[in-house]
């Protein structure tokens, strides 16, 4: 299993697309394309916080 959390700076709005499209570069870089995964946005006042991601991996 491999996890991931993604954090942006306290004055930034990131949108979803963002997040999703820097997790698809990290999977295509650490050759985890087509894997399952799983993605938890958190977010407080209005305000996307982050992601986590875990990913299972085969070897």
């Amino acid at each position: 299993m491999f996890s991931l959390p993604l954090s942006p700076p306290e004055d930034e709005k990131v949108p979803v697309k963002v997040f999703e499209q820097a997790l698809e570069m990290i999977e295509k870089k650490r050759n985890m394309e087509d894997q399952p995964r799983v993605l938890v946005f958190h977010e407080k006042e209005g305000r996307l916080l982050g992601v986590n991601s875990e990913c299972n991996s085969t070897p």
